[in-house]
Order: C-alpha cells, then structure tokens, then sequence
C-alpha cells in the first residue's frame, strides 16, 4: 500500500511538472482571492492587458456581476473567468483551527485549478499576476505554480494583509507569521505595483525589487452628470430611495464606507450633529455594506437631524457612478492599516468631478491635495467646519472641480506608461 501511494504521488506530480510545457507569450493568469465584481482595480489590470493584445484568465470568487464590457471580451475569446471554490467552514468553532482548515482546502482547491485550466488550454502563461491582499495562501500558490512552469510572478500591492490581520485583532502569532510570509513572497516575485509611493519605498526596505507606483485611476464611467442628467437619476432613484429626492434641491453629501471598525462611521454622524446645530439643510448618501450598518441606521433613526437626510443605499453598479456625478461632495473616512494605502472610493469621487474631503493618515496627501482637489481633517469637529465652509462659499467647491478635471489622467494612459513594460516577454 504505502509502495503503491509513492507510484501514484510520483505519476501525480511528474504529469504536473512535464505537462503542459508549452508557453503562450500573449497570456497572462490574475488571480483575486476575493469577489471579482468588487476588485475594480484587478478588472481595471484585466481590461488593460486585453487593450494590449494579451489573452487573460481571471480566477477568483463570482459573488456579483461585472462591468458589462467583460461580456465583449468574452465573446472575443480574450478574456475568461474562472471561479474558485469558497470555503467557510463555518462548522469548526475554534477560529485558529478554521483558518488553518480553510487555508489547507484553499490552497489545494487554487492549485488544483490552475493546473486544470492550464492542462485544458493546453499551455501556460508567460505572467501570473496576483492583487495582494489577500495573501495567504494566494501568493504561495502563485509562486509555486509560477515555479514549476517558468512563470513571471507579478504582484499588484493593494495593501498588507498582515497589517489588516493586525487591526482585525487576529491572533498574534498569525500577524507575525502572516508579516514574515509577505515579506518573503516580495522578495520572491519578479515584478511589484504598489499603489503608493509610500508604500514602494516600504518594499524597497524589505528588500523587493522592480517596483512600479500603478496609482488608481478612475474608470470612464465616473464622470459628473449634467444638471438635466442629475435631475433624472435623482428622480429614478428616489423611487427606491425617497429621501434622495430632496438633493434635487439641497446640496448631496456622498460618503462609501465598509461599516467596520476600522473606518469609524461615528465622526461623520457627530460632524453631521454640528451642522444640524447651524441649521444647514442637505442630504447625505452613504453607500456600503457592513457588520456595523444595522447599528448605525438605529443610531441615526434616534436622532432628530432637523433640515439634514440621512439615507444608506445599496446600489446597483451602474448607478453608484451616477450617484457621485451627482454629489456636491464626498467624504472618506478610510484610514489605512498600514498607512500605505489609499481609499478607490476618493479616486472614484475625483473621477466623478466630486471634491473630496478625507480623514487623514500618512498616505493620504497623494491623492487629496489639501485645498487644491478637497480637504484633509483629523476630527469631527474640523469635518463639520469645512463641510459648513463650503456649502457657504460653493466657489470654493467650483474651484476644486475645474482642477479636477485639469489633473485628469486616464487609466489605460497611465498603465500604458508604468505597467505595459512589466508584461513585456524578453527571449
């Protein structure tokens, strides 16, 4: 028996190293360990190479829909989606014995399907990109397959994982571990995008190398609505919606947020107290979903906010552009677990001609410009103050969108010129 298991592990994984061998220069694997319609950068990756002529194989988890271009490229024969199997074990009680559970699974069921696509397409890639976080155990499995068949190993830094562990209060010992592995795994791979120089120069200190600041941009459907094409949106929403009828009158406040710990949705409800109290009238949309939702839609209903609406939507992908060309203006409360990292939703706003005022943190001044395209703050009441600032003086708000659309770069302009390079095949 044990004679006959070593025989079926060697055939096993003598077929894997010598099939298939057969490199296809013009296609690259992404791999998200997360849901695909939510990873706007990873699409964003996706289309670009496709705009290059590359042929590309996305895998990661279906939970939604994506942008109806995909569609298009798939009938073109450029593009294919794979999903991966989701595993909760949600039956283990102890949450250490779960993740290690899960990990395990994990792993074999990514590298089970690469293996499969790879044997079904008949060749490999010549570059794997993967979007980090999460990282465990998406980058191992990546290296590994990229090992065994001479593969480039792109990784696009979104984050760390280990420092979101970190504020999630994971167990210690896993943070350690989980800093040590992503430490390795960029000295291991042969290409990096962060998306902040800050966080470049902490790669550079960890001993990475070919690393490229791939800033996010936003994507063409964020733009700022006409007064006529605001007016039917607003009036097609607030049928499902009805408090977002009054921003066809009052000025709309938009904010996005993950409802977590981590981005504490209280600054914003105690700024919003203030300018009640100076008898300010607007309306405020705050889009997400979260663990913590539930409790601050029961928090807000307690509160008389007098002339201010409050209104927490979940909306369809199409309409979220629209809602932020329709913004006077947007808030961020993000603040990173590393400091390196920087909110889509501000480069989203931006793209949608809506200033942005953000909550500050070591990274934040690469992308809000303080006076220029928004404002920084540090509390409640300084939010409060620029918010009753600008609804007082609007030509202050005016000027921040003409330079909005001054410093304009486009996505494929910007990846043509830091990314296109790293996908190059050198003989």
């Amino acid at each position: 028996m044990c004679f006959s298991t070593i025989a079926v592990q060697f055939c096993f994984w003598g077929f894997i190293w010598f099939y298939p061998r057969q490199q296809d220069a013009s296609l690259v694997y992404v791999l998200v360990l997360g849901d695909l319609g939510h990873s706007p950068r990873t699409y964003n990756q996706c289309a670009s190479l496709i705009k290059a002529g590359k042929k590309v194989v996305l895998f990661g988890f279906l939970e939604s829909s994506l942008p109806p271009c995909s569609e298009e490229h798939i009938k073109n024969k450029s593009f294919k989606i794979v999903s991966l199997s989701s595993f909760r074990c949600g039956f283990i009680k102890n949450n250490l014995l779960r993740y290690f559970v899960k990990t395990i699974l994990q792993t074999i069921a990514i590298f089970y399907t690469l293996i499969l696509s790879s044997i079904k397409s008949g060749s490999t890639p010549a570059h794997f990109l993967v979007q980090n976080p999460p990282s465990i155990p998406a980058l191992f499995v990546v290296y590994t397959y990229c090992q065994l068949y001479d593969v480039q190993f792109v990784i696009d830094w979104h984050n760390y994982g280990y420092s979101i562990m970190r504020v999630q209060k994971a167990n210690s010992l896993l943070v350690k571990i989980a800093m040590f592995y992503e430490k390795l795994m960029m000295r291991l791979s042969d290409s990096n995008f962060t998306v902040t120089n800050a966080m470049k120069t902490e790669l550079v200190s960890y001993g990475a190398a070919n690393i490229s600041v791939l800033y996010d941009k936003p994507h063409p459907r964020f733009q700022k609505l006409e007064e006529n094409e605001k007016t039917e949106f607003l009036q097609r929403i607030s049928s499902s919606f009805p408090e977002l009828k009054g921003a066809l009158k009052k000025p709309l406040i938009v904010s996005s947020t993950s409802w977590t710990e981590d981005e504490d949705f209280g600054i914003l409800l105690d700024a919003l107290k203030l300018c009640r109290d100076r008898n300010l009238a607007f309306t405020v949309a705050i889009t997400g979903k979260g663990p913590q939702k539930d409790f601050y839609k029961r928090e807000i209903k307690k509160i008389d906010m007098k002339n201010i609406e409050i209104v927490t939507p979940w909306l369809e992908i199409e309409d979220y552009p629209k809602l932020l060309g329709a913004a006077t203006l947007g808030v961020s409360l993000h603040t990173s677990s590393s400091g390196c990292d920087l909110p889509m939703k501000v480069v989203d706003m931006f793209g949608a001609g809506c200033p942005a005022f953000a909550l500050n943190f070591p990274a934040i001044g690469e992308l809000v410009k303080d006076g220029k395209n928004g404002k920084i703050f540090n509390s409640a009441d300084e939010l409060a103050e620029i918010i009753i600032d600008h609804l007082e003086k609007p030509s202050l708000i005016s000027e921040y969108r003409e330079n909005l659309v001054k410093e304009r770069i486009s996505w494929e302009d910007h990846w043509s010129a830091v990314a296109s390079p790293h996908f190059s095949v050198t003989s």
